[in-house]
């Protein structure tokens, strides 16, 4: 899963930072050919209600990121042994449909080199849906893909501040983290 942030130094200058790391990581997913499978802020903009309440309640700390980050290097790693497991990602993502995250937990679930590559990193298939969507969202609002919140999405604006506060942090972990290259065929 493809996901980046966005933050701040100054205002734009850091949320730019972010910005641009998120389109690198995109383009070179893209450059992947089958690439890695990305839950990203499109994925959000549908009802967010549906599957989604622990997402939504989801307040993001460091060790979190890092656990989650992790997750994501062991799920790339998973990949380059096995490219069939893009697939199966690919095919969770789209069975997940419009059932948030309890849809993708269910996709993902039933993936068992994801699921190793999720526990390596201390988490649960739960806690990783849970996480990329939480983290997407705020990364979205960011990078203008997504509308700013309310102020009763407390949740969500705490982990906007928490990301525009450790951008140098995350953009170090973001930038040290294995992308997927293209597999032979």
């Amino acid at each position: 899963m493809a996901g980046v942030v966005i933050f701040t130094t100054g205002a734009s200058v850091s949320a730019q930072s972010l910005a641009d790391a998120a389109r690198r990581a995109e383009e070179q997913r893209q450059q992947s050919g089958s690439g890695t499978p990305s839950f990203t802020d499109r994925d959000l903009a549908g009802d967010p209600a549906v599957g989604n309440g622990d997402a939504k309640n989801l307040v993001l700390t460091m060790p979190l990121i890092q656990q989650y980050l992790g997750a994501r290097a062991a799920i790339t790693r998973a990949i380059a042994q096995s490219p069939d497991v893009a697939r199966q990602m690919r095919d969770a993502l789209i069975g997940a449909g419009q059932q948030g995250v309890d849809g993708l937990e269910r996709g993902y679930s039933a993936i068992p080199a994801l699921v190793d590559g999720i526990r390596s990193a201390r988490m649960t298939v739960r806690d990783f849906v849970v996480t990329e969507v939480a983290f997407m969202g705020a990364v979205g609002v960011l990078a203008g893909k997504l509308p700013p919140p309310p102020p009763s999405a407390k949740a969500l604006n705490s982990n906007i501040e928490f990301l525009k506060q450790h951008e140098p942090d995350i953009a170090a972990l973001l930038k040290d983290a294995p992308i997927q290259k293209e597999q032979p065929r």
